[in-house]
């Protein structure tokens, strides 16, 4: 998966990740009024005939494209007696014919799948890997790097509209080497104009190839402090600081479960209460009374402002060994700053990092939220009731319908035990968190009909017909259902046989 969620990005920075189609509206809206009179516009008009560059305008088909388009303006007036008067949106034409049209392998030129090979099918390994999209050559074209497990990461630049070269060789090797690909992100970490990516491995270095802005890249992860070995999800990429350049967090898992690693796990005991040695936090941790595995502590990487990265995980207050699935920048209480969610799989909590201002983050989950998903998965955030504040979907793995939910879920008497030990506390399904404004969320999720999505590893928000309105694209999957009830009680029987 990737998600970026991030950049997925002085002369020109990158550092604005994401912006919506209401602010980009707006924004057009103010500097029209405030800088044009009637006579300008003109002007404007001319100056819209310009060749676009990567940060031009970006449009969305609201139909497949053989039938007709349709674009929303906008009709600015400025007179003397008001600063500033708009018009609604012109009425939004209908189309037939899909949504979208599926372009087949033919027509793009990009031949990609990603391979796990029958031995390496272990618990963690069947996560996936992800993908990214950034124009790296700013020839104004969305270019996609796709990771693979047992296989060759590729890198497709597009040189026509929807048609793919791959350049993987030809770009400086960025094929991922033997490392298992978990995810990457495109990203300027320096600050020179050119995207950079950054590919997350899982049992060796993670890799950040520098963009020479030629159209190839250099690896350079470990002379920039960022080849981090382990097991890495996913990077999300933000200015935390606002000191113009963007910085790094490393969402990690783990390689193995306890059954396959086997580890030699110590205990302390600390006030009377036996707990698990800080040697070996990273395999174990105890709630409830109850021995569970863990997973690697993430990191955060702070920007020296020339692409060097230091970890400033500790001073920065990043806690927690957990098996972490994604990671999302965004300004939960308006306050300018950017705070980062962090989703978390199977008994460790997420957690909402409030960022103070002064590098320092505060976990402010318990206070915030009512309750998260069980297994947190992809998450995203917009605004999802027009009311000018953002709103959060964070994805779980609850079934569709009865009879997969059944089938799936396994046998919850033996975890019932957890379901009154989290705070906040932990529900299988997604959440979706309502701003109220005031640094409080509601939950929502049944009352907008996204509460179950089936085994939803992305979520993307976006305005994907052009109505004004927030919708959701989901991404789901597994290479194997091994939770499945009648597979595991047949497991256990041929086990108990001696197969």
């Amino acid at each position: 998966m990737c998600h970026n969620s991030a950049t997925k990005s002085a002369p020109r920075k990158k550092i604005g990740l994401r912006i919506s189609v209401e602010t980009m509206v707006w924004a057009m809206i103010v500097a029209a009024a405030i800088g044009c009179s009637d006579g300008d516009r003109s002007s404007l008009a001319d100056n819209s005939k310009k060749p676009e560059s990567q940060f031009g305008r970006q449009t969305i088909l609201t139909a497949a494209d053989t039938a007709p388009k349709s674009m929303s303006t906008v009709d600015v007036r400025v007179d003397e007696t008001s600063l500033l008067a708009s018009q609604p949106l012109t009425e939004q034409i209908s189309a037939e014919g899909t949504l979208f049209t599926e372009l087949t392998p033919g027509i793009t030129g990009i031949e990609f799948a990603n391979v796990l090979e029958p031995q390496n099918m272990r618990k963690y390994l069947l996560n996936g890997a992800g993908l990214c999209t950034g124009d790296y050559d700013n020839d104004g074209r969305v270019d996609l790097y796709l990771v693979c497990q047992d296989g060759p990461n590729k890198l497709y630049r597009q040189v026509d509209d929807w048609r793919f070269e791959d350049v993987t060789k030809s770009a400086g090797g960025l094929d991922g080497g033997d490392y298992w690909g978990r995810g990457a992100a495109f990203a300027d970490v320096d600050n020179d104009g050119n995207l950079d990516l950054y590919v997350c491995n899982v049992d060796g270095p993670n890799q950040l190839f520098m963009n020479n802005g030629e159209g190839s890249f250099a690896e350079a992860g470990a002379r920039r402090g960022v080849d981090h070995s382990g097991a890495t999800t996913m990077a999300a990429f933000a200015d935390y600081d606002r000191d113009g350049d963007l910085d790094l967090y490393l969402v990690n898992n783990r390689l193995f479960t306890v059954g396959e690693e086997s580890p030699d796990v110590k205990f302390v005991t600390v006030d009377e209460k036996s707990t698990i040695h800080p040697d070996y936090r990273d395999q174990a941790f105890v709630v409830g009374g109850r021995v569970q595995e863990a997973g690697q502590r993430d990191v955060l990487l702070k920007n020296d402002g020339n692409g060097n990265f230091v970890d400033a995980s500790d001073e920065a207050g990043i806690k927690g060994y957990d098996m972490g699935l994604s990671a999302v920048w965004w300004d939960y209480n308006n306050d300018g700053w950017l705070d980062i969610y962090v989703s978390n799989d199977f008994k460790m909590p997420d957690h909402l990092y409030r960022n103070n201002g002064n590098g320092s983050f505060t976990d402010v989950l318990p206070e915030v939220i009512p309750h998260t998903p069980w297994f947190s998965m992809g998450a995203d955030f917009a605004d999802l009731n027009d009311d000018g504040i953002l709103d959060f979907l964070a994805s779980d793995m609850s079934s569709t319908n009865h009879y997969k939910q059944k089938t799936t879920m396994g046998e919850m008497g033996k975890a019932a035990w957890f379901l009154t030990m989290g705070n906040p506390r932990q529900v299988m399904r997604n959440a979706c968190y309502l701003s109220t404004g005031v640094e409080r969320f509601m939950e929502v999720a049944n009352l907008t009909g996204l509460d179950s999505t089936d085994w939803t590893w992305s979520i993307k928000f976006g305005d994907y017909d052009n109505d004004g309105l927030s919708d959701v694209f989901i991404t789901n999957g597994y290479g194997r259902y091994d939770n499945d009830s009648d597979f595991q009680k047949k497991y256990k029987s041929l086990t108990a046989e001696g197969k």
